[in-house]
């Protein structure tokens, strides 16, 4: 690559953009683009296949030699792999490409079964509750709503929070009808093995089960 007479960008201005942002801090400085795929692999989680563009930027030389930055960026949010037959009705894993939640998430869940559906959602693996380092907790938010005639299944792993770790967790579920529901979540101790144990710096959970807009449950 003939670098002579191009802008250079730096890597600090790439930090913490996603494709578009990226290109627009240094759009002189662009050498190439492409696409990449990749297989993320985390402790205690199943592999994640992730995809994102590539970016090639002119960036600033080394010992007189020219230097390329490549940016990707990939999003970490909920995502759903595709469903398949299941006894209990259409099997849906909920996965994210993220080592867990960390404190200043704020994360939302929304789901709809319509009438006469029956559904099993299921999470990835367990969760990992990572503390912020400024305290901040992780906001959580889930919105379900079964209609009448639907059923739905919901089979959460644990979750696992970590040594100082902060969570504001709202479930609200509300039930049509006819609609069927069953739910398991819970919540470990912490990672006993390495001594934490009830070591959470905070804990705000509510769950809101509600029949035709009547409150019948409340945790």
């Amino acid at each position: 690559v003939e670098t002579t007479g191009l802008p250079v960008c730096h890597s600090g201005q790439l930090q913490s953009t996603d494709v578009a942002a990226a290109r627009r801090a240094c759009p002189g400085a662009i050498v190439g683009k492409g696409s990449g795929r990749a297989i993320v692999a985390f402790p205690e989680q199943k592999p994640i296949p992730i995809s994102s563009p590539i970016t090639l930027f002119n960036g600033p030389p080394k010992n007189g030699q020219p230097t390329v930055l490549a940016h990707a960026y990939a999003e970490p949010p909920y995502r759903v792999v595709p469903g398949f037959d299941h006894p209990l009705g259409l099997h849906l894993i909920v996965a994210s490409s993220a080592p867990g939640i960390f404190g200043g998430d704020a994360l939302e869940q929304s789901v709809i079964v319509e009438p006469g559906a029956r559904v099993l959602l299921t999470s990835q693996s367990a969760t990992q509750l990572h503390p912020h380092r400024c305290g901040q907790p992780a906001r959580v938010r889930g919105r379900y709503v079964v209609r009448d005639g639907a059923t739905l299944r919901c089979d959460w792993d644990p979750l696992i929070p970590f040594a100082d770790a902060a969570l504001d967790h709202h479930v609200t579920i509300d039930l049509e009808g006819s609609a069927r529901l069953m739910w398991m979540d819970a919540t470990m101790a912490g990672r006993v093995g390495r001594g934490e144990r009830w070591r959470m710096s905070s804990l705000a959970h509510e769950l809101r089960l509600a029949q035709d807009g009547r409150l019948e449950y409340l945790e």
